[in-house]
């Protein structure tokens, strides 16, 4: 079966985030209305359309002001769908999107199905798991964890029905991404003084509660996993009243030359900081 073109898109200067390239949460924005024009396309019912639980990006390439794009999308099985974008000037693959969804109604499973291709190697999750994120039983305090943001839940980041489109997730999940790198050193200055930026490479949403318009949330933030050029941390978006963790964003990201557009080797004294934070998290458990 061939994929159906889902969505053809531009990117506009506004768009743009001081690396000079598209911010990942407009990424997520052309996956999500792909994501919607599919069920449409592929004929599921209204009543059994649905958004996915968990989204799983990887980014392959950077795109630019100006720059045409076309997402190409298929499912996976009976419970996947994987979009595929594409710069549209020189066809390169800038990223892909593999969403997952729970318990899916038989009129999108069958859709899925019925337009449905092999998993690509390009949207195999690779330094981020697959499976969704278990909130486990520290719920909104996680070992190591510490606050990176607090804010509320806008209605220009609301669907229709007044819950949170996954790309406002993302886009306050950056803001507290610039708290969370402040953390390990690789500061506003640090970069400025070395014409770096931070980039994230792959990145996972999982939706784990309700979060709608005019909710506070706070982000709790820890760092995971760290190698030579990358550093993975977890974010969790709470709901302070409640205490509910809604959501659970995983992020890959790297620092990056911009004058080379290259990854950048993370400093040994940025790594051995992060990785004490790391080590920190589990001093005290049994």
């Amino acid at each position: 079966m061939s994929p159906i073109e889902t969505l053809r898109g531009f990117v506009n200067t506004w768009e743009c985030d001081e690396n000079d390239h598209l911010n990942v949460q407009f990424y997520i924005r052309f996956f999500e209305d792909a994501a919607g024009h599919f069920q449409v396309l592929a004929g599921v019912p209204e009543a059994d359309r649905r958004e996915p639980a968990v989204r799983h990006v990887r980014y392959h390439a950077e795109l630019r002001v100006n720059a045409g794009v076309r997402v190409e999308s298929f499912g996976v099985g009976d419970r996947q769908a994987v979009h595929m974008l594409y710069e549209t000037t020189d066809g390169r693959l800038s990223a892909t999107c593999l969403e997952t969804y729970d318990d899916p109604p038989a009129g999108l499973s069958r859709a899925l199905g019925q337009h449905g291709g092999t998993m690509p190697q390009a949207a195999t999750p690779r330094s981020v798991d697959d499976p969704p994120v278990d909130i486990g039983p520290e719920g909104a305090r996680p070992p190591g964890g510490y606050l990176t943001l607090g804010t509320r839940v806008r209605a220009q980041q609301c669907r229709p029905d007044g819950s949170v489109f996954d790309s406002a997730v993302i886009g306050i999940n950056s803001d507290a991404a610039a708290h969370f790198w402040e953390s390990t050193g690789i500061n506003r200055k640090w970069l400025e003084d070395h014409n770096f930026g931070r980039v994230a490479v792959e990145m996972k949403l999982t939706r784990t509660g309700p979060l709608r318009f005019g909710d506070l949330v706070q982000v709790i933030s820890r760092p995971i996993a760290i190698a030579r050029s990358t550093i993975t941390f977890e974010n969790r978006f709470v709901r302070p009243e409640s205490g509910d963790v809604a959501a659970i964003v995983l992020v890959t990201g790297l620092t990056m030359n911009l004058e080379t557009r290259r990854a950048a080797p993370l400093p040994d004294d940025k790594r051995a900081h992060t990785e004490a934070l790391i080590a920190g998290q589990f001093a005290n458990q049994p």
